[in-house]
C-alpha cells in the first residue's frame, strides 16, 4: 500500500457522513493506526521498544483520548499547541472546540509514513540519515546514565545498611546501659563503658549518614533530572530524524517519477511536499544542534557536581573510619551540611 493510499484509507474511516464521525469510527481509526505501530517488520521480528515508543507518540495525541460526549473530536485544553503531522501549527487552540478532521487525517498519515520508514530501515529498503558524531555522543550519554544509575543504587544500598547499623548501635547501647544498672559493680563499669562507646559510634555514624544522604541526593538529581532532560531532547531528535527521512524519501520518489509535474495539481503537490520536507529538515538540524549543546553542558555539570560530592564522600568516610571526629565535622562544614 502506498503512502497516498494509506492517507485515503484513514480519511474514509474517520470521515463519516457530513464529516461528523461517530465515536466508534474514530476509535477504530485510532486503533488501526496504533496497531500498525506494533506490527511485525515482515521478518517475524517485532519492532524494538524504542522504535515502538517513537511511533506511538507521533504527531497528535490519540483521537480516542479527545472524544467528547457529542461524538466530535475535541481540542486539547487551553494553551496547548495544536500539532499537525508532528509539527506545531503555531496557533493555540482553545479548549472545548472541535478538532478539524483534517488534522486527525494528517496525524494518521504522518504516523503511517514514520512507521513505514522505521520498518523499511529494518528491512534494508530505506536509507537513514547518519550523523556518526552525534550518534556516538548519544550512545556515550546513555552508557554514562546507566553507570551513574548503578552507582546511585549502590550508594543508596550503602546508606540503608549504614542506617541499619546505626539503629543497631543505639539499641545495643541501651541494652548495655540497662545491664549496667542491674549488674553488680564488677560488671557495671564495663557495661557502662561499652554503652558509651556505642553511643559515640552512633553519633559519628549519624554524621556520616548525613554525608552519604547528601551524596545520594546529588546523584539522584544528576541521574533523574539532568540526564533525563538530555535524553528527552535525544528522543525528540531521533523522532525528528525519522520524520525527516520519511519526507525525504517521499520527495525523492516524486522527483524520479516520469512525467510528473505537468498539471497544476501535481505541481502544487510537489511544492507542498518540498515545503514539508524543508520544515522537517529545519527541525531535525535544530534538534541535532540542541543535542550537542545538551551533551556538552551535561558533561560540564557532571564534572562540577561529582568533584564536589566525591571530595565530601572521601573526606567523611576517611574521617569516620579513622575515628577523627573533628575531621568529620570539618568535612561536613566544608560543603555547608549541618
Amino acid at each position: 500500500m502506498t503512502s497516498e493510499q494509506e492517507g485515503s484509507s484513514v480519511e474514509l474511516r474517520v470521515n463519516g457522513e457530513n464529516h461528523q464521525p461517530s465515536v466508534p469510527a474514530a476509535e477504530e481509526a485510532v486503533r488501526s493506526l496504533e496497531s500498525k505501530a506494533v506490527s511485525l517488520d515482515g521478518s517475524g521480528n517485532k519492532l524494538s521498544p524504542e522504535n515502538r515508543r517513537q511511533i506511538q507518540t507521533m504527531g497528535l495525541p490519540p483521537a480516542s483520548r479527545q472524544l467528547g460526549t457529542s461524538g466530535k473530536i475535541m481540542a486539547p485544553t487551553e494553551g496547548h499547541q495544536q500539532t499537525v503531522g508532528g509539527v506545531g501549527s503555531g496557533a493555540a487552540v482553545g479548549g472545548g472546540g472541535p478538532w478539524p478532521l483534517q488534522s486527525v487525517r494528517q496525524w494518521g498519515y504522518n504516523a503511517y509514513k514514520c512507521t513505514l520508514q522505521l520498518v523499511s530501515e529494518r528491512l534494508g529498503r530505506a536509507t537513514r540519515t547518519a550523523d556518526l558524531e552525534t550518534e556516538a555522543a548519544v550512545a556515550a550519554l546513555r552508557e554514562s546514565r546507566r553507570r551513574y544509575e548503578a552507582l546511585l543504587n549502590l550508594a543508596s544500598a550503602l546508606t540503608k545498611h549504614f542506617q541499619a547499623m546505626c539503629d543497631t548501635q543505639r539499641v545495643l547501647a541501651d541494652a548495655f546501659l540497662d545491664l549496667a544498672r542491674q549488674e553488680p559493680p564488677a560488671l557495671a563499669t564495663d557495661f557502662q563503658q561499652s554503652a558509651d562507646s556505642q553511643r559515640a559510634l552512633q553519633r559519628s555514624g549519624e554524621q556520616l549518614l548525613v554525608a552519604l544522604q547528601a551524596f545520594c541526593t546529588a546523584l539522584s538529581t544528576l541521574v533523574n533530572r539532568t540526564f533525563e532532560d538530555a535524553l528527552r531532547t535525544v528522543s525528540a531528535y531521533e523522532f525528528a530524524r525519522v520524520e525527516y527521512d520519511a519526507h525525504r524519501g517521499d520527495l525523492d520518489a516524486l522527483s524520479v517519477r516520469p512525467g510528473y509535474g505537468r498539471t497544476g495539481a501535481e505541481v502544487a503537490k510537489a511544492e507542498e511536499l518540498k515545503r514539508q520536507y524543508e520544515i522537517r529538515q529545519q527541525k531535525f538540524e535544530q534538534l541535532r544542534h540542541d543535542v550537542r549543546i545538551k551533551v556538552q553542558f551535561l558533561d560540564e555539570n557532571k564534572i562540577r557536581v561529582m568533584q564536589k560530592q566525591l571530595r565530601l564522600f572521601q573526606s567523611a568516610v576517611s574521617a569516620y573510619f579513622s575515628g577523627n571526629q573533628e575531621a568529620l565535622e570539618a568535612a561536613l562544614r566544608q560543603i555547608n551540611i549541618k
